[in-house]
């Protein structure tokens, strides 16, 4: 079973642009200076539309954003690859090195080995909902 997240998007108080960028081994990255971000951040930097890094706010408690969509996430993965990365330690150790709110996490499981049972999961699912309408 491989379990990966496909899109993450998250908000940090007191940091810097450079701090995050560092924290994601993202300082490297050659990213595009964007505009006005989600309404509460004046600069952006975007990386082919995958990877929006928010700051310099006004209206926000919070100095960073960030939204990372499914190729965001493998850039991430790719980028912390020698350290040998997952996501669990990577969102263990964002918690800890930042005051941080997670605005956004889709998870995706593939399992080849039909651990979950989904075809189990999904009759008990229809099953339930069935009986909801009928209610």
């Amino acid at each position: 079973m491989l379990i990966t997240v496909d899109f993450l998007e998250f908000a940090v108080k007191s940091c810097t642009l450079d701090q995050i960028l560092d924290f994601l081994n993202f300082k490297t990255v050659n990213f595009s200076d964007g505009g006005r971000f989600n309404n509460n951040y004046n600069k952006s930097k975007i990386l082919r539309g995958f990877c929006k890094i928010g700051y310099d706010n006004d209206k926000s408690l919070f100095d960073v954003y960030v939204s990372l969509s499914g190729s965001g996430c493998r850039l991430l993965e790719d980028y912390n690859r020698p350290y040998d990365f997952n996501w669990y330690d990577f969102i263990f150790q964002l918690s800890n090195a930042f005051d941080v709110s997670f605005r956004r996490i889709d998870i995706a499981i593939d399992d080849y080995t039909d651990l979950l049972n989904t075809h189990k999961l999904w009759f008990r699912y229809l099953k339930k909902r069935k009986k909801q309408e009928s209610c």
